[in-house]
């Protein structure tokens, strides 16, 4: 899964995939663990439970985000309801022996005794979308249905945003979240960007942010995808020509071929 991924992104990539539906594994199942997977990012940031809460919920209004970037799975999924990318999550990882399924049910982490998992009838305002699969993650399922932190009818009342536009979108809760992060524009003789005003991990968060904006000012931020293999849904980065690649790899690629093969033959048995 090396797609060459230019640096500029590179933080973002990471962040996306730290949850892995073919292993079943999630790095924000707790303190600890988003500890350790910072320290790999070089990053040696002290970590308290709201840290976590708000990595998980801009991770999952990240994932939401890239799963338009394959405008054709986007088109072919567009009706289907939020519950239903919500199930099929479920039922691609299976939680792993750390209770890495944070959304089926209660999940209180071993190391550090945060409720960052709550019980699976958390209120609607005490973070619910993440008693719905952390797994949903993987595309974007986790915020389409229920915004973390929002109030139990969403984002619904208010649906339009202050330029008047409509906020139920993918944006709408990345927009949220950013309103929240220590970042500013910065003006340089080296020229103009966004920079974090502040360390830490809201520091590293509102980093990843300011590399979104910036690389789809830059052209770029459409080619940041998620697999459209259900099996993997790992984020890559596309370097096709025509920005048209779906699948992150090969492999991907030919085991949904295959299986849409077989379905195609099984298909036509039917109707024989």
């Amino acid at each position: 899964m090396v797609d060459g991924v230019p640096g500029q992104l590179a933080l973002v990539e990471a962040f996306a995939n730290t949850v892995d539906v073919e292993e079943g594994t999630d790095e924000l199942t707790s303190v600890e663990r988003f500890r350790q997977w910072l320290s790999t990012q070089g990053r040696d940031e002290l970590v308290a439970p709201a840290d976590l809460d708000l990595a998980w919920q801009l991770r999952a209004a990240l994932r939401l985000e890239l799963s338009t970037h394959d405008t054709e799975a986007s088109t072919r999924d567009s009706g289907a309801p939020a519950h239903d990318a919500e199930a099929r999550e479920r039922s691609a990882v299976a939680p792993g022996d750390e209770g890495e399924a944070r959304g089926h049910g209660a999940v209180a982490p071993a190391d550090d005794g945060e409720a960052h998992g709550h019980s699976a009838g958390a209120p609607a305002d005490g973070g619910e979308a993440r008693g719905h699969s952390a797994m949903a993650a993987a595309n974007g399922g986790e915020a389409r249905g229920h915004s973390a932190g929002a109030p139990a009818d969403g984002g619904e009342a208010s649906s339009r945003g202050a330029g008047g536009d409509d906020a139920r979108g993918p944006r709408a809760e990345l927009d949220r979240l950013a309103a929240g992060l220590p970042l500013r524009a910065r003006f340089t003789e080296g020229g103009m960007g966004l920079a974090p005003t502040a360390g830490g991990v809201q520091g590293l968060l509102a980093e990843i942010v300011a590399a979104m904006v910036l690389a789809e000012r830059d052209g770029i931020w459409s080619r940041l995808k998620i697999c459209r293999e259900d099996s993997c849904q790992w984020t890559y980065y596309d370097r096709s020509k025509n920005s048209s690649k779906c699948w992150c790899g090969a492999s991907c690629g030919n085991r949904n071929k295959t299986r849409a093969y077989r379905q195609r033959r099984v298909v036509g048995s039917a109707r024989a």
